[in-house]
């Protein structure tokens, strides 16, 4: 895991020397926050068990996570047992999307609904996911590896679109926010080609302008 701080050194070099740094990590924040909720690029994958004729699960994910939407609802193979450590496989029974729905709840536990029946069954849920905006939380290492040039373009946008000094730049936050949008339009390309279109619980906004 990485911080955000180690991306700032992409962005402070080409901002006003007296930007204050907490506004280079501000934009930095709410750029790979837009990043992930656009092209759904950070996968995880948790596990949850139904008992006899529940329909209301809550799904546990970890406390920087802040979930977008599911990417696949998978039974456990009844061999592997309702409990003990597993690891999700792509040849698992797919659930259908129309046989479960997805609510979202406040703090790091989101409802998933079932279809009840008379025995108990264990689910993989793999979900795409943010960090939570909280100052302590990380960012994954291979974000930082796979997409600082990314996230050095939208935060340069964010900050020339916004700042109101005379070091500010309507064209470079153009050009940033051009360069942006491309790799979000090839990783969102990307993961298309290999996977798909995804049921979205995050509606599509604009990030700079409008």
């Amino acid at each position: 895991m990485t911080t955000i701080a180690e991306f700032v050194p992409f962005v402070a070099v080409k901002v006003a020397k007296d930007m204050p740094t907490q506004n280079i990590q501000h934009a930095i924040r709410e750029t790979l926050v837009f990043f992930l909720e656009q092209t759904r690029a950070a996968i995880d994958e948790t596990y949850v068990l139904a008992n006899c004729n529940e329909a209301e699960l809550l799904v546990p994910v970890p406390p920087c996570h802040r979930l977008v939407g599911i990417d696949g609802v998978y039974e456990v193979p009844k061999q592997l047992g309702l409990t003990g450590q597993i690891r999700w496989r792509p040849d698992w029974t797919v659930v259908p999307f129309g046989d479960w729905h997805l609510d979202e709840a406040d703090g790091n536990l989101t409802t998933l609904w079932v279809a009840p029946q008379v025995h108990a069954r264990r689910f993989a849920i793999r979900y795409s996911w943010t960090p939570k905006r909280s100052a302590t939380c990380e960012v994954p290492e291979w974000v930082f590896e796979r997409f600082v040039d990314a996230i050095a373009d939208g935060a340069l946008a964010y900050l020339h679109s916004n700042a109101a000094d005379e070091g500010a730049s309507d064209r470079f936050a153009a050009m940033s926010a051009k360069g942006f949008k491309m790799a979000i339009d090839e990783v969102k390309r990307r993961k298309a080609a290999q996977y798909g279109p995804r049921e979205m619980t995050v509606s599509s906004r604009h990030f700079f302008r409008g």
